[in-house]
């Protein structure tokens, strides 16, 4: 039985979470110590770590798919997928190391922005 929902409703579960996440007046943020170290606001941490999970949902979810439908074709094209995925998950941490994670933070909101929009698009049907 697969579930359907208008895409209005996870962009709206996204802005609720993201809106209690700033609200709540205490960490989410895994690691009190380290988020002290850092002198942020709580309600700022609590963002980056929900945008945090939201993302690894996001990518377990979306690569999921990906993951099944290469390994319906052949062995050798899911070993050339998993080997791919690899060497752009590196080469992300790399440009992540390299330019430093503002930038790099700055870039990846500028692309998933456009690509939420695309999504949300194409699973709408417009």
């Amino acid at each position: 039985m697969k579930i359907t929902t208008p895409s209005s409703v996870s962009l709206a579960l996204a802005f609720l979470l993201t809106g209690l996440g700033f609200a709540l007046p205490f960490f989410l943020f895994p690691g009190v110590q380290y988020a002290e170290k850092l002198q942020r606001a709580p309600e700022v941490l609590n963002l980056f770590c929900l945008v945090a999970w939201m993302g690894m949902s996001h990518f377990t979810f979306a690569y999921q798919g990906h993951l099944k439908s290469a390994a319906g074709r052949s062995k050798k094209f899911l070993f050339l997928y998993l080997v791919l995925l690899l060497i752009s998950t590196a080469a992300l941490f790399l440009l992540r190391f390299t330019i430093g994670y503002s930038i790099f933070s700055a870039i990846a909101w500028i692309y998933f922005i456009s690509h939420l929009l695309k999504a949300e698009m194409y699973f709408s049907g417009a």
